[in-house]
């Protein structure tokens, strides 16, 4: 089964396990206060087996979050998985060939594409909606932005150790311009 088809059926089944409890919890309670009225008593028995049923579909409405983070995990393997994808290649890819690889649909490749564009990584790459390919930018561009990554994981690693205390101010100011300069 493709893992877009999981995802789609654990959302329509995360909406369906919150929202029929939710009626029922209602009707439980219209029923119950009803019940409560024509009889003008509290009747345990009554009320014990309103609040097993409400229990119930309370359970149910939490094995719905279960569902729901679990689609959401299914959609966040899918990001990770096509990003990395897309990283390892160096010629323009088409959507079919990436939508076999990751077992997920052309369409979901696009929409997960853009979704991924629009928070700003993959930025470089270009969708060609003639061909339906993803090309990406030339290698020189792919190899600077990992070197500013790892410029960026140098530096943040030496301001931990400055605010820890385990370097001094002058030997923060030293590799920093060491790394700055590109020789770490």
């Amino acid at each position: 089964m493709r893992r877009d088809l999981l995802k789609l059926i654990l959302n329509i089944s995360s909406l369906i396990l919150l929202y029929i409890p939710l009626v029922m919890i209602f009707l439980e309670v219209f029923n119950l206060l009803r019940d409560l009225a024509i009889t003008r008593s509290a009747n345990l028995s009554l009320i014990l087996n309103r609040s097993y049923s409400i229990l119930l579909y309370f359970i149910l409405i939490i094995f719905s979050d279960l569902v729901k983070s679990r689609s959401n995990k299914i959609a966040e393997e899918i990001e990770t998985d096509l990003t990395g994808f897309l990283l390892s290649t160096k010629d323009k890819v088409d959507l079919k060939k990436i939508a076999d690889h990751l077992n997920i649909s052309e369409n979901t490749v696009l929409t997960t594409f853009l979704k991924i564009k629009s928070k700003g990584m993959l930025k470089e790459f270009i969708f060609d909606s003639e061909s339906k390919e993803i090309i990406p930018p030339p290698s020189s561009i792919l190899i600077s932005s990992a070197e500013d990554l790892i410029l960026k994981a140098k530096l943040l690693e030496l301001e931990r150790l400055k605010a820890e205390g385990k370097i001094s101010e002058r030997a923060y100011e030293e590799l920093k311009k060491e790394i700055e300069r590109g020789r770490p």
